[in-house]
């Protein structure tokens, strides 16, 4: 990402470390959207607010910069991209079914603490206009609006000051 930003305000970086990366991603994807923490597979909610829109983001910038990037070893950044885009479409899929009508969702893996940003890739692919064709719009606006209530409902979720605290439901 940082040299992804590079790229994108100076013009230049060092593309090296960006194809290492984009490479290792590959290595690491296990199907479905679903990507390792590295070579080994840990189901948390780190391919949410991580993988899949850094991912998105790196090859955004690729593709506003391809003109410069002629001599790069990915010739096609739009189809390089719309095979990350596939892949958060159907990780999208997936998150959505893990909400339940009450607003649920299964506490899994090491970052359970984000609980606010658990559903990102979701709520990307829903902003980008960009879910899987078996989901309407609709259902992610429910699913997220029952998510929220049901967090900001519990007691314990802030301290007397008005922060969040450490949690997944409540402190």
């Amino acid at each position: 990402m940082v040299e992804a930003a590079i790229l994108k305000f100076e013009g230049e970086a060092d593309m090296v470390r960006i194809q290492y990366a984009l490479n290792k991603h590959k290595e690491w994807c296990l199907g479905d959207g679903m990507y390792g923490d590295g070579p080994n597979f840990h189901w948390d909610y780190y391919n949410v607010f991580v993988i899949h829109p850094m991912l998105l983001g790196i090859w955004n910038v690729l593709i506003s910069k391809k003109e410069t990037l002629k001599s790069w070893r990915y010739k096609d950044v739009t189809s390089e991209y719309n095979q990350a885009l596939n892949k958060a479409k159907s990780y999208a899929g997936i998150q959505e079914k893990l909400i339940s009508p009450e607003g649920t969702y299964p506490p899994i893996g090491r970052s359970l603490t984000y609980r606010f940003g658990a559903f990102q890739a979701l709520s990307q692919m829903a902003m980008f206009e960009k879910l899987p064709s078996q989901i309407e719009p609709s259902q992610v606006r429910s699913a997220l609006k029952a998510v929220i209530k049901k967090h900001l409902e519990t007691k314990n979720m802030f301290d007397e000051n008005g922060w969040l605290t450490i949690g997944f439901y409540g402190h």
